[in-house]
C-alpha cells in the first residue's frame, strides 16, 4: 500500500495542477466565485483510494468463502488447473 500511496499523491498533484489551469476556463463566474480552493480540491483520490483497497479486500475474502461453501474444495475458475 506504500507505493500505491506515492503514485497516488503524484496524481492529486498533477490533478491539481491540471485543474487549476482548466477549470477558471470551464466555469462560468469563476472570477467572482467565494471558494475557489474547495473547488480546486475537489474529489481528490488519496484517502478515497485506501477506502475502496479496503472494501475489494473485504470482498475478496467474502467471495473466497462464499466459493468454499458453494464449491467445497473443487477448484473452479482461475484456480482451476488445466
Amino acid at each position: 500500500m506504500l507505493a500505491q500511496c506515492v503514485v497516488q499523491k503524484k496524481f492529486n498533484e498533477i490533478l491539481g495542477q491540471f485543474r487549476n489551469e482548466v477549470v477558471p476556463t470551464v466555469v462560468s463566474g469563476w472570477n467572482e466565485m467565494e471558494e475557489k480552493e474547495k473547488v480546486l480540491k475537489m474529489n481528490d483520490f488519496f484517502c478515497g483510494l485506501h477506502y475502496i483497497m479496503g472494501m475489494t479486500k473485504q470482498a475478496e475474502a467474502a467471495l473466497k468463502v462464499f466459493d468454499k461453501l458453494l464449491f467445497g474444495d473443487e477448484k473452479v475458475g482461475s484456480l482451476r488447473t488445466g
